[in-house]
């Protein structure tokens, strides 16, 4: 044998036997396979049949015991307790997307259907609790199989129930640690997946789900935790939510708030890896803060909590409150719930910065010490503040106990966390390095605001909890809450050390209000609507509720009256000191003086002191800056008051009264025909300012103020419906002359609003400031969205000094349309419409361009006018220059006062005609109403 079978002696030789062996190959199998014999065949088919019989068996007794699961579950009492589930009768509130605002019920559980469940929750809960939920039949053998697995490769056994069958746990309350209990729950669930759609069965147990703190349900959590309802929930909530069943407990947000933070970033990575939400979405969601509502202090911050008011005021007032509760309606209203989060944001972001800007208020700030025990040093360790149940992280407010006041530092205690405030943590203070003892004290406990801080190599920073943790949070056994348990006990000593991977800045609560409204100009839908800084703070909504003067805000419309009569945008008018004297009081004499009307005897006394002497009415621009000649387009530019007044006199009260009724201004407020109409004395809500703005954005028809587009009942049927209904109160060319004057205010170098400009959008506004700085406006819009700021303090006190509507209120508009740019067509341009034609003229002069003129081509403009009204005068440079002089040098004659040392006002008669015919219009409007 080995001579006819050698072996090769080098690897070539090998692979050529193998290659030989592997050729001869086929033909051994041939041989083999002839040499069968005749019972091959017998023994194949007998193992055949034999794997059939096996077969319908297993078959037979699969299909008997699904029989006997339909038969012995169809049997349990609390399948048909299930079976006969209704949902609770009740009112739901809706914003126009979709989103669930508000339930309005008589009972304290709070049930929902499937559609008035947040996606997010929806997508949270399924990937961390039953990712095959929407394709098992109430028992899932691929997430049996997969916790199998998971225990052979980790060693850890981890629950395999389905939502439907926690369902069925949480309806029973059979939680007995036995097989049967198990075998009982599947035969219930695979019952209730028969009977029920995927979709009432989530909705069941998302009303029933018990999410800790006796809180069972996700409307009932989330008014709890967040203070809102279900509807305008964010995705980090809805992670938050969906991450309490497994273990309500040991998850509470409020007694574990980093387990709770951590047990949400799992749901959320949970979410990222079964594709719900994506990359961008998942790193935004992990770095937000944990806000919870302040149970102690009973502060919440529902979202649109003044809108939802108005709507339950609206419905009880209607209908009946007992009505609304019980009638299972369905309100659909016009709140866009993007808009109203960043309305909120706005409001808030805007008058903190207002107040900082006006210092620290150090007398306002609560301290751990009592009057009554002054001297008691344990209460800095002892003090627990309620602002600590929420998870200490970036973006948070939280209260913190000072225990050192150093040079230029601060160390402040956070619960079992210190951390050292360098002196650019309050800078807005203005605090001096030596001299931080003027401001904080030991034991005060000011706010602060939470950011990311930068640890570095030394910096002693609290211990971490071990790595493994996000596995225990993954068990669904009673040992990991041992472990959890022994760990805490662990770190119940840990020391206060300093952090670094925190940082604190100073923050403050403000004291002055704030309102905001933006509406849809094109349908009369309120989009937005902020009543004030905190609904907890103050029910009382100021955007519809309160009339304050409105100041400069109401200069629009006595320009848009006077371009009704056939002023332009280019006329001049002459800015200077200016008294307006009343026909009634005054009479000038022969020698051109001013005498007060009056008899001798009342003039007598007024001599004598006895009785005050009347003045003339002289109003003055902001700073007493007079620009003289000036065009009516840099007059509301730069909102010069004196312009304001002369053209309202000019053009006639009636006339501004009867332009102001068509806007629907008038109605409800107490508009006088005096000079002091031209610069807002009046008073006037937000909401009705805003609505009459937007009236400018689409060419001049005023559509009915809508907030519900309809309610719908139980069956379907509607109940009320609202259609747009607008109307045309002025005319398409003067709507655009307006606004053309109203772009000027933004885009001209001294405009008051010219920080709008940074939208890089196309928008017309105008600021508004009162006397004594004590309300502050900005109104705006653009071709798609009308919306106003209003700020002040309720008691109609300053706000502070200089604190004007371009500097308090802009900021705040700006922050809302900075938010909702994105929501917006940005290219989108007012439109010109026809009837009205466009001439070059200088900006300065407002004289007629040609290519003749030795005007600078630098200040041309492409003016708009109504053909006819369009300047005839070409434009001089010593024109020009003249207007560049002061306003009392661009004169040819004035009176000096040698004894003031000023120079005397100018002394126009107030158009008393023009004020009797507003009186009388006034008057047989109201008796025709």
């Amino acid at each position: 044998m080995s001579e006819e079978t050698p072996n090769p002696a080098n690897p070539a030789e090998k692979k050529a036997v193998k290659t030989q062996s592997a050729k001869t190959q086929p033909s051994k199998k041939k041989a083999k396979k002839a040499a069968q014999p005749p019972g091959f065949v017998r023994r194949w088919t007998t193992r055949l049949v034999v794997f059939s019989v096996i077969a319908l068996l297993g078959v037979g007794g699969g299909i008997g015991a699904a029989l006997f699961i339909l038969k012995t579950g169809g049997e349990y009492d609390d399948l048909k307790k299930l079976a006969a589930y209704k949902p609770a009768q009740f009112t739901r509130v809706y914003a126009r997307n979709g989103d669930l605002i508000d339930i309005i019920s008589s009972q304290q559980r709070i049930m929902l259907e499937y559609r008035d469940i947040p996606p997010n929750f929806v997508h949270a809960l399924v990937a961390v609790e039953d990712e095959y939920f929407f394709n098992h039949i109430g028992v899932s053998p691929l997430g049996i199989l997969a916790a199998l697995k998971d225990y052979v490769v980790s060693g850890r056994l981890r629950g395999a129930s389905t939502l439907t069958q926690q369902l069925v746990k949480n309806i029973t309350n059979d939680r007995r640690l036995s097989g049967w209990r198990k075998i009982k729950e599947q035969f219930l669930a695979v019952q209730l997946e028969l009977r029920l759609t995927k979709q009432e069965i989530f909705a069941m147990y998302a009303n029933e789900v018990p999410l800790g703190n006796q809180q069972f349900g996700i409307e009932a959590a989330a008014r709890y935790y967040f203070g809102k309802s279900v509807g305008a929930m964010s995705l980090e909530e809805c992670a938050t939510l969906a991450g309490l069943p497994q273990a309500p407990s040991r998850f509470n947000p409020y007694k574990n708030p980093d387990l709770c933070l951590k047990r949400r970033n799992i749901v959320l990575y949970r979410m990222l890896d079964e594709g719900y939400i994506t990359r961008e979405q998942y790193d935004r969601a992990k770095k937000s803060p944990v806000e919870l509502v302040d149970r102690k202090r009973a502060k919440t911050k529902p979202v649109a909590a003044h809108f939802v008011d108005k709507v339950r005021k609206y419905l009880f007032d209607k209908y009946g409150e007992e009505v609304v509760r019980t009638s299972r309606w369905d309100v659909h209203t016009t709140l866009d719930m993007t808009y109203q989060v960043i309305a909120e944001d706005a409001v808030r972001d805007g008058l903190k910065q207002v107040d900082k800007s006006m210092g620290y208020r150090p007398q306002d700030c609560p301290s751990v010490f009592s009057k009554d025990d002054p001297n008691n040093m344990d209460l800095l360790t002892q003090y627990y503040d309620p602002t600590w149940h929420q998870a200490l992280q970036p973006g948070i407010s939280i209260r913190g106990v000072i225990h050192e006041v150093g040079e230029d530092y601060l160390i402040v205690r956070i619960d079992e966390d210190r951390f050292r405030v360098q002196l650019e943590g309050f800078e807005w203070t203005k605090a001096k390095k030596g001299k931080l003892d003027k401001l904080f004290q030991l034991g005060d406990v000011p706010l602060f605001m939470v950011l990311e801080g930068e640890a570095e190599v030394g910096d002693m920073i609290r211990d971490a909890r071990d790595e493994s943790e996000e596995e225990v949070l993954e068990e669904d056994d009673e040992s990991s809450e041992a472990v959890l348990a022994d760990r805490d006990a662990e770190s119940a000593g840990e020391r206060l050390v300093l952090r670094a991977d925190l940082k604190l800045v100073l923050d403050q609560e403000p004291q002055i209000e704030a309102s905001f409204m933006a509406i849809d100009p094109h349908t009369g839908d309120m989009l937005a609507q902020v009543g004030g800084y905190d609904y907890g703070r103050s029910k009382f909504n100021r955007a519809e509720q309160a009339k304050r003067q409105v100041g400069s805000a109401f200069k629009p419309f006595v320009f848009g009256a006077a371009l009704e009569k056939g002023y332009s945008l280019a006329d001049l008018l002459f800015d200077e000191p200016t008294q307006f004297i009343d026909p009634t009081k005054f009479s000038f004499d022969e020698q051109g003086q001013l005498q007060v009307r009056a008899s001798k005897q009342v003039r007598r006394r007024m001599n004598l002191g006895l009785i005050p002497k009347p003045q003339p009415y002289q109003p003055h621009n902001y700073y007493n800056r007079y620009q003289g000649q000036v065009t009516l387009r840099s007059a509301l530019a730069q909102s010069l008051n004196i312009v304001s007044v002369k053209l309202l006199n000019s053009v006639g009260y009636d006339h501004v009264l009867e332009y102001a009724e068509r806007l629907a201004i008038d109605e409800g407020n107490d508009l006088q025909p005096y000079p002091s109409l031209a610069l807002g004395a009046m008073e006037m809500t937000l909401a009705d300012l805003v609505r009459a703005y937007g009236i400018y954005s689409v060419n001049g028809v005023r559509h009915e103020p809508r907030f519900i587009h309809h309610i719908m009942d139980a069956k379907g049927r509607a109940i009320e419906e609202n259609p747009i209904r607008g109307k045309q109160v002025i005319s398409p060319q003067n709507a655009y002359l307006v606004t053309q004057a109203m772009r000027a205010v933004v885009r001209d170098k001294k405009g008051t609003a010219r920080r709008a400009q940074r939208l890089g959008l196309d928008v017309a506004g105008k600021t508004g400031t009162t006397d004594d700085y004590t309300d502050a406006w900005f109104i705006g819009y653009s071709t798609q969205i009308a919306a106003g700021a209003w700020v002040g303090r309720d008691l109609k006190e300053t706000i502070a000094r200089n604190r004007t509507g371009g500097n308090t209120a802009l900021p705040i508009w700006l922050r809302f349309f900075e938010g909702i740019k994105q929501e917006l067509d940005t290219e989108a341009q007012f439109v010109m419409p026809e009837g009205l034609r466009m001439v070059p003229i200088d900006y300065q002069t407002g004289k007629k361009m040609t290519r003749d003129c030795d005007c600078s081509q630098d200040d041309m403009i492409a003016e708009v006018f109504i053909p006819g009204t369009e300047p005839t005068e070409i434009c001089t440079q010593a024109e020009k220059e003249r207007l560049t002089l002061p306003w009392y040098l661009q004169k040819r004659l004035y009176e000096f006062d040698k004894l003031s040392g000023r120079i005397m006002p100018e002394q126009i008669m107030i158009d008393y005609a023009s004020q009797q015919r507003a009186v009388r219009n006034r008057r047989e409007s109201r008796e025709g109403t």
